[in-house]
């Protein structure tokens, strides 16, 4: 599983760079002996399906993988702003419709067709309510085939999140969120290009536990839908669905 995130080893090196950035960002309240911070760093596994679907011509294809993500929050105040990163390999059957690749003839092999899937994330968000923040969110996100095709996908999002605590150990938790991304192919030898664009929506429910101050447990039910319109008339609908089984910590200044 390690030695699939290095495949996406340009947004691991984006997530690094992320996290200075906010750790500069932060350094006058951290430098402030009075202020309330928290720093929340994670781990998550992600057991998901990807789906889609050619509205032009009706094929499907479906894959599961279990991803990979890490995750880095901080929260002063109402103000918080965090960064994740999920990466996860998913296999097609050579015979069978697999994600489009508006800019290159599908490979003639029969082994099965392998995508790398990353996902990387950038969140501002401010608390409105005691329980309820608005976000925006910076998002990217990478396929790329074992033949070193890519598509990438970048754009600006935003949604809102609630969370309840109904006892000191349990809380339980949600988000809604919606996007606008660019997408940008690259064949191996070549520039990127523009191709097309794309819009999604995302929702997520989960619970947490407690199991120290310090120590959490959580798991989560998500859900992603996008469509994306591609310059060459292609038109695909992808779903993620899928669980999160993950562990934080909470360190409080």
């Amino acid at each position: 599983m390690v030695r699939k995130m290095y495949k996406h080893k340009d947004m691991v090196m984006m997530l690094l760079a992320s996290a200075a950035l906010i750790m500069t960002a932060f350094y006058p309240v951290l430098s402030n002996a009075d202020v309330n911070i928290s720093i929340t760093p994670g781990a998550r596994l992600l057991p998901t399906t990807w789906s889609g679907e050619n509205k032009d011509t009706g094929e499907k294809f479906s894959s599961s993988a279990t991803n990979l993500g890490v995750n880095l929050k901080f929260q002063w105040r109402d103000l918080y702003t965090g960064i994740s990163f999920a990466s996860g390999e998913y296999e097609f059957d050579a015979n069978d419709y697999s994600p489009a690749r508006p800019t290159a003839i599908k490979t003639l092999t029969e082994d099965p067709i392998k995508v790398s899937r990353g996902e990387f994330d950038l969140v501002v968000g401010y608390y409105v309510w005691d329980m309820v923040s608005l976000f925006v969110d910076l998002r990217s996100k990478s396929l790329k085939w074992s033949d070193d095709y890519e598509l990438n996908y970048a754009g600006l999002g935003g949604g809102v999140t609630g969370h309840y605590s109904f006892s000191p150990t349990w809380t339980i938790f949600g988000s809604l969120g919606a996007s606008s991304l660019n997408i940008k192919a690259k064949n191996k030898g070549l520039d990127e290009k523009e191709i097309g664009d794309g819009v999604g929506t995302a929702a997520e429910f989960g619970v947490l536990y407690r199991m120290t101050r310090m120590l959490n447990l959580y798991g989560t039910l998500k859900s992603q839908r996008q469509e994306y319109r591609y310059d060459n008339d292609t038109t695909e609908i992808h779903t993620i669905n899928g669980l999160t089984f993950g562990v934080s910590t909470v360190f409080s200044l």
